[in-house]
């Protein structure tokens, strides 16, 4: 994952194509790798650190200043917030909802 973001880093992006790419490939590669193995809370307050680095980062390697909490990021759509969902938040609703319950 941090390898991609490098790559992705030195093309410049704008937020907007920043956001997309979190939203899409490394969403899509932290339910992939979560329905193979049970991750510890750890990695993926990693994972998220590096997502929230990314979003707010301004060119190759310099690091940029959030404008907004990302817990306000990760609202839904319809509440002022992006696309974007809290991997937190989908462990926490995980283990209240139960091995049988639905999302």
């Amino acid at each position: 994952m941090e390898g991609r973001i490098t790559n992705w880093k030195n093309k410049m992006l704008s937020f907007a194509g920043r956001l997309q790419l979190i939203g899409s490939v490394l969403s899509a590669l932290y339910i992939y790798w979560a329905s193979v193995f049970i991750l510890p809370k750890r990695v993926i307050a990693e994972l998220e650190a590096k997502m929230r680095g990314f979003l707010w980062s301004q060119g190759s390697g310099a690091k940029g200043k959030a404008k907004v909490s990302w817990i306000s990021v990760c609202l839904p759509k319809t509440e002022g917030g992006c696309p974007i969902v809290s991997f937190g938040n989908v462990i926490s609703h995980k283990t209240t909802v139960g091995a049988g319950g639905r999302f």
